[in-house]
């Protein structure tokens, strides 16, 4: 063999093993970069050519966040842009103590709607009831953010002054107030509400939250419970496995154990949930909504018993996937959904839920009176 004909032997072997340890995903990746920095490369034009040509100064620190609240909001309900203040209270709001005026929404038609207010709260003394739109949170439009940069507004990280502008449906006029946010500690609370009742408050999914359920559900059998899922703040996804095996058995959830699919960019993963442990129990499930994420979850889970269980209230907004929070150095933060959830082999972000019984907001003054007469019913409507 030729010097010639070696030399052109070890190329095409060179060439193979290229080839087989991934070379197509090589030359993907790296004309990937290319379009990456295309597209960075036109972002920093517009920048520049916008600072130096726009009429007025431009403090890209001020100005150009709005440019990663647009990017982030065209991908799904739950990614967003925090700024450091923002982050900072979102921190707060995760651990599950912070200052709150006391009310829950959803983003609707691009602005802020009102699904709960909180008993005593600001919110309520101030007038607001669901229903009512919030436009503006100080000089700031609330127009067309993302959910969590409405959401996160609201609250603060101290007591202090809120003002807001809000559409007041029943009238038909906007109004500005000035609401007081005060301390908010947002746990899991069981309390006997009539003999052999018990009211499980569910505003929270963490570990505090699984802890303090299977205290005080592990001795009382049978169960009626009337399971309030309104006022989501906050939770983890651990957690809501766990509290889904508090609540589910083989005699509640089919098939058993039930299947949910969470599916992320580098693959899939099964988790089947349910505990031959759970109790049996009737129950009355309260959703509306601001009955999020991993609250809307459980209910999705609620709505596939066959038996015993009936969903009052209002439709959930199909808020569902499981976040992830990147922080940066200046403070600030970004909000990404880094998977979503299959249920039945359906995305659960779509739709959301639809309770058997569905209430108008005026309905919810006697919400718990309303849960105790199905909870006397002979036979639970519904259940299959």
């Amino acid at each position: 063999m030729s010097r010639l004909q070696k030399l052109f032997f070890f190329v095409v072997i060179i060439f193979i093993v290229f080839y087989l340890m991934g070379g197509p995903k090589v030359f993907d990746f790296f004309s990937e970069k290319k379009i990456d920095h295309q597209y960075l490369s036109l972002f920093a034009e517009i920048a520049g050519k916008t600072k130096r040509n726009y009429f007025e100064n431009v403090q890209p620190g001020q100005k150009f966040p709005g440019a990663y609240t647009g990017m982030l909001r065209s991908l799904d309900k739950s990614s967003a842009y925090l700024n450091p203040r923002q982050t900072a209270v979102y921190d707060l709001y995760r651990s599950g103590t912070y200052c709150s005026t006391g009310i829950y929404g959803v983003r609707l038609s691009g602005y802020f709607y009102i699904s709960d207010v909180v008993k005593d709260s600001p919110a309520q003394k101030a007038g607001l009831i669901p229903g009512d739109v919030i436009k503006t949170v100080g000089d700031n439009s609330l127009y067309a953010l993302p959910y969590y940069q409405m959401h996160l507004s609201l609250l603060s990280a101290e007591p202090g002054d809120i003002q807001v502008s809000v559409y007041k449906k029943a009238a038909g006029k906007t109004i500005k107030i000035n609401l007081q946010t005060q301390l908010s500690v947002s746990s899991a609370r069981v309390k006997e509400i009539a003999a052999g009742k018990l009211l499980v408050e569910l505003p929270k999914i963490d570990k505090t939250a699984v802890k303090y359920l299977k205290e005080k559900l592990k001795n009382t059998r049978p169960l009626k419970l009337i399971i309030d899922l309104r006022r989501y703040s906050g939770g983890d996804f651990a957690s809501f496995l766990e509290i889904a095996g508090i609540f589910f058995n083989d005699r509640l959830l089919q098939p058993f154990p039930f299947p949910l699919t969470l599916k992320k960019k580098k693959g899939s993963r099964e988790f089947l949930l349910g505990s031959k442990d759970a109790p049996d129990y009737k129950a009355v499930v309260i959703v509306n909504r601001s009955t999020i994420m991993y609250g809307e979850l459980l209910a999705l889970l609620f709505k596939n018993c066959k038996q015993g269980v009936t969903l009052i209230g209002a439709g959930t907004p199909g808020f569902i996937s499981k976040l992830k929070q990147v922080k940066f150095d200046d403070g600030s933060s970004v909000l990404l959904s880094e998977g979503f959830f299959l249920v039945g082999g359906k995305n659960a972000a779509g739709s959301g839920v639809t309770p058997h019984i569905e209430l108008k907001n005026k309905e919810f003054a006697n919400i718990l009176d309303r849960c105790t007469a199905l909870m006397d019913e002979e036979q639970q409507p519904h259940g299959k």
